[in-house]
């Protein structure tokens, strides 16, 4: 979902929900077990987040392809299943991008595939060149409750590159910890580029901590402020260090001079990438199916990947999952697709999983300009955004009175469930930020199902652990009954209301 919300954030409950089993969760056992399979697939680790144009991207349409093909749904974008389309996307490092360190007449040029990334700090870091002698800075912590400061014993770091440690320590000592505790956004990137630019560091290498690759270069933001800041693997940190690095129980003291210089050398240039909307059609049973008009039923597929751009937890590289946000909406979908294809409906139904949503809504944008013939005559839409919270069996539906049909349908659905399903009152009536706004804007009725901000929304901590599998599969049984009671609406009564 889209951060225009996140102000509302102070309304919004805490993350727990009672562990009985609510009135309106009603889902049977294989539903939930299927809707669980396909978050913990797209919100794991390995997906890195499913920002646009990388891996865990790609892996998430194949992973989607394939479930299509097993449902035996008709190919509906442009090249199978796919309508690709190409974004602008922040910037990437350029060719002079370089960085060489030097000790006496030791020289070891580095890679920037296997040994460093450039990495984005808003405010912090930007495109340019340091070069001067490296000096070790600890985690790069400074934290008043924690009695903690990495700077305190370096004095001016003009002209010097600080060396820190990624992540944050673990201190031996229980009241240092606390104070951490509270204090932990200073661990952050930002903070230590912060405080290292603060005291005159030309640059910043942050070692990676934990052995192994550096995996993929994260969003790189455009930046005309601040100093070239890289982050390096653990063996180039080793040989830095004179030891594999590791977490330090208390800020280091002594001598921070590594015996190491290092020509560091930062250029951007733009960039864009391509990604897809995975777009699928389940034809309807009635003769008069194309003269109805399809149903649309949407959701994001995309996340943040390693936050940088729009996370809540400021500097935090670390992947950032979207359980919630929304591979919950994806697996409803994925849900509701099965459904239809073991029982059609009378109208088509028309399954998409849009790309670049957290860019601003570009892919369901892309659609609705660039419809495919299964979208060309669209009645109505049902998004799905951050649905796997159910919390009381208050469920947040937007958008009712843009059709004239979907109160009735909404009321007949919910006999079973007894869903609190009113709109969410931060909304004030704007409807949400999500992609059903794309087809709301072309005069297209729509409707939102939503189950509520939280603490965890654009943060690595929205993982599967945190999310209400009964409750996503009974969202998901609610909705395809609602989609039902639409699809066999007379003609007209899906029409926007003027």
């Amino acid at each position: 979902m889209r951060p225009r919300w996140v102000a509302a954030l102070a309304l919004v409950a805490s993350r727990a929900w009672a562990q009985t089993a609510q009135r309106c969760e009603i889902a049977d056992p294989d539903a939930v077990a299927r809707v669980r399979a396909t978050v913990e697939r797209l919100a794991d680790d390995a997906l890195e987040g499913r920002e646009p144009g990388t891996r865990g991207d790609r892996q998430t349409v194949e992973y989607l392809t394939r479930a299509l093909g097993a449902l035996g749904a008709e190919a509906a974008g442009e090249h199978g299943y796919e309508q690709s389309f190409t974004v602008p996307y922040g910037v990437q490092p350029g060719g002079a991008t370089a960085l060489t360190l030097t000790r006496g007449d030791e020289r070891i040029n580095l890679s920037i595939t296997d040994d460093f990334r450039v990495v984005t700090v808003p405010g912090e870091a930007a495109p340019g060149r340091a070069e001067g002698p490296l000096v070790f800075a600890g985690h790069g912590l400074v934290s008043e409750p924690a009695g903690w400061d990495d700077f305190a014993h370096l004095g001016s770091l003009r002209g010097k590159i600080a060396v820190v440690l990624a992540g944050r320590p673990e201190p031996v000592d229980p009241a240092r910890r606390r104070g951490l505790d509270q204090h932990h956004v200073q661990g952050s990137l930002w903070g230590k580029v912060h405080y290292a630019r603060a005291r005159g560091a030309i640059g910043v290498i942050v070692v990676e901590t934990a052995p192994g690759a550096l995996g993929a270069t994260p969003y790189l933001e455009a930046s005309g402020q601040g100093i070239p800041v890289v982050r390096v693997s653990s063996r180039v940190g080793a040989q830095l260090l004179g030891a594999s690095p590791v977490p330090l129980g208390a800020p280091p003291t002594g001598p921070r001079a590594l015996g190491w210089s290092a020509a560091l050398v930062v250029e951007t240039e733009a960039r864009s990438v391509t990604t897809s909307n995975v777009i699928a059609r389940f034809r309807g049973a009635s003769p008069e199916r194309e003269r109805l008009g399809a149903l649309v039923i949407g959701a994001h597929r995309d996340h943040i990947g390693h936050g940088v751009r729009t996370s809540r937890t400021p500097g935090s590289t670390a992947i950032h999952n979207g359980a919630d946000d929304n591979a919950s909406g994806t697996a409803v979908v994925l849900e509701i697709a099965g459904r239809i294809a073991r029982a059609r409906l009378p109208r088509d139904v028309v399954t998409v999983w849009f790309g670049a949503e957290e860019l601003g809504l570009l892919g369901s944008q892309h659609l609705v300009a660039h419809p495919v013939p299964a979208t060309a005559n669209t009645a109505a839409m049902f998004n799905f955004d951050m649905v796997g919270r159910l919390r009381g069996c208050r469920l947040f539906v937007e958008a009712s009175q843009s059709g004239r049909g979907f109160e009735a349908a909404l009321r007949a659905a919910n006999g079973p469930y007894q869903f609190d399903a009113r709109p969410w009152e931060p909304s004030r009536g704007s409807w949400g930020s999500s992609d059903h706004e794309s087809f709301l804007q072309a005069h297209i009725p729509a409707l939102f199902f939503f189950t509520g901000l939280h603490d965890d929304y654009h943060s690595p901590s929205d993982d599967p652990a945190t999310l209400n599998y009964e409750g996503l599969a009974s969202v998901a049984g609610f909705a395809e009954a609602v989609l039902r009671g639409a699809a066999a609406a007379p003609e007209g009564d899906l029409r926007p209301r003027r």
